[in-house]
């Protein structure tokens, strides 16, 4: 959770941890990982290739 922005999650380079964050929003985050998990996304989903 962003401090101060609780529908958002920051994300850093962690080379640069106080660098500038990229503000995901939370929902757009957990749809994200929900596709990792179920091979929407992940390893050996099919991608358009045109």
């Amino acid at each position: 959770m962003a401090d101060g922005i609780p529908t958002h999650l920051p994300v850093r380079d962690s080379k640069n941890p106080t660098g500038a964050a990229l503000a995901i929003p939370n929902a757009t985050w957990t749809a994200f990982i929900a596709g990792l998990t179920t091979s929407a996304l992940g390893p050996g989903a099919r991608r358009d290739t045109r």
